[in-house]
């Protein structure tokens, strides 16, 4: 992964720890000095750089190393306490240090990269997951709801022919009420009519020589 890299911590507790695993390793390998003396002279630092690199990267081992490797050579090496040309044998000395160390600080930075992809991957997956869940759920209820309107389309399209042969049989009844309407209300215009006729007859009998009176 591109952020393989980014799995120390920022800020300036990488470096505090760094500078206080070489000033106990420094401290124990002089504490050491009177009964090891030349013997085991980079030791500690190997091991102060490891646990650096562990927890702080492979760039603040890398110093925690050469600043051992310095402080060994000066303190550790005779004449102690100052720099002189290397033997063969201290030459030969400085080179393992720097190749076991090397090896085993590059060791250590893949195994922490590997682990914080592995941490990562995990993160991912896991958010993938939750997605895949939250999708799911819409489908089924998009689901859900799909099946409710088909349901309420098959009873709507199942009382529609009721319907229509209802709203069919009611437009037939009135067909057949509207010509005994027309038949009614024709009666009812011509009936005064003929009342008016029997009473203007009624009235001119009553009148002498047949004529209404004014």
């Amino acid at each position: 992964m591109k952020n393989a890299g980014k799995w120390v911590s920022e800020g300036w507790s990488p470096m505090l720890v760094a500078l206080g695993a070489l000033a106990v390793a420094f401290a124990l390998r002089y504490s050491l000095h009177q009964w090891l003396g030349e013997h085991s002279r980079f030791l500690f630092f190997t091991a102060a750089a490891i646990l650096v690199c562990a927890y702080a990267g492979i760039w603040r081992a890398f110093f925690v190393a050469i600043a051992g490797l310095l402080l060994g050579f000066y303190f550790f090496v005779e004449p102690y306490e100052s720099f002189t040309e290397p033997e063969a044998e201290d030459f030969w000395a400085i080179v393992v240090y720097l190749l076991n160390t090397s090896v085993m600080l590059f060791l250590v930075e893949w195994l922490q990269r590997s682990k914080y992809e592995a941490r990562m991957l995990i993160l991912e997956t896991k958010y993938r997951n939750k997605r895949l869940e939250e999708i799911l759920e819409n489908l089924a209820r998009a689901e859900n709801s799909a099946s409710i309107n088909a349901e309420r389309v098959d009873m709507l399209a199942a009382h529609v022919p009721h319907i229509w042969s209802m709203r069919r049989s009611g437009e037939n009844r009135l067909l057949q009420r509207e010509p005994l309407r027309n038949h009614r209300h024709a009666a009812r215009l011509t009936r005064p009519r003929r009342l008016d006729q029997g009473h203007a007859s009624k009235r001119c009998r009553a009148c002498p020589g047949g004529i209404p009176g004014r």
